[in-house]
């Protein structure tokens, strides 16, 4: 039986501090709320990117976190759409696709095809997303990114980590 799982990312970093980048995930099942995190980002090499380096830990995440969800042993393929506003969370990740010169794209870009070789019960959509046009999860994920918490994600916010990916 197949699954189906709606991941939205996004980025953002802090004018007042500009060593401050912050990304954020919300995961939905069956159109809930299953999940939401948000991720102070202490690699460097993503801070150097500002929003985008936020952008793409929130998509890195999003893969370890569906995956802690779906568990090791699962044999079912579940369908994940990854939801984004930043073109090169799909163009980075897919063969074919935007050459990484920066060395937080270059990281991203390893990081996701390999996923997508050692999970092959996971089915990975890309679906692109126009930033502030009032998709209501693309803008409960970048206000996410931003520090603030919507109603509809109080009870499975799970705080805001810090975190190292590289």
């Amino acid at each position: 039986m197949s699954k189906r799982y709606d991941i939205y990312v996004d980025g953002s970093f802090s004018k007042l501090n500009p060593r401050e980048t912050f990304g954020a995930v919300i995961v939905l099942k069956d159109g809930n709320p299953v999940m939401s995190q948000r991720f102070r980002i202490l690699d460097p090499c993503m801070v150097k990117m500002r929003n985008v380096g936020g952008e793409l830990v929130a998509a890195i995440m999003s893969q370890v976190i569906i995956k802690n969800i779906l568990g090791k042993d699962t044999k079912d393929i579940s369908n994940v759409y990854l939801y984004y506003d930043y073109e090169g969370i799909k163009q980075f990740a897919i063969l074919g696709g935007w050459h990484a010169e920066k060395e937080g794209a270059k990281k991203y870009q390893q990081f996701m095809v390999g996923v997508q070789n050692v999970a092959p019960v996971i089915k990975l959509n890309y679906v692109k997303v126009q930033a502030h046009t009032g998709v209501k999860w693309n803008e409960a994920v970048d206000a996410l990114a931003n520090g603030v918490v919507k109603d509809e994600l109080k009870d499975t916010y799970g705080g805001c980590t810090d975190i190292e990916v590289f």
